[in-house]
């Protein structure tokens, strides 16, 4: 089972910067493309939703890297699906996330067979 890191197209500016968002179907792969791009891990945001915030700099390394490219309505599908969005407390244990993305069957498979085909794909489930 092919596993992805996602990053929205937003452009909230902060602090002079345009930033987006890093997310993923599970914690480790998150973190580890986190590390990849450069992400210190306290910039890691837990609250609703278990996310970094990264600028298009980044963005375009994480993309490099083999992240899947979302529009805003497929994050939304992909946060509602994991049931996250509502109140929550921290939940820094949590492993694997409880649903696939919300994104067409079509589109994952689609994107998940052009990042190993590019080679650029690094994620998969033992």
């Amino acid at each position: 089972m092919l596993l992805s890191v996602y990053v929205d197209n937003a452009k909230h500016v902060f602090r002079g910067m345009k930033m987006c968002h890093l997310l993923a179907d599970n914690m480790e792969e998150l973190h580890c493309m986190a590390d990849k791009i450069g992400m210190a891990r306290r910039w890691f945001q837990n609250r609703r939703v278990p996310h970094y915030d990264i600028c298009q700099r980044q963005r375009k390394l994480a993309v490099k890297a083999g992240a899947v490219e979302i529009c805003r309505r497929q994050m939304v599908e992909f946060i509602r699906k994991q049931g996250w969005g509502k109140k929550r407390k921290a939940s820094p244990g949590m492993e694997v996330f409880p649903a696939r993305a919300g994104l067409p069957a079509e589109q994952l498979q689609e994107a998940a067979q052009m990042s190993v085909a590019a080679g650029t794909a690094s994620y998969s489930a033992q």
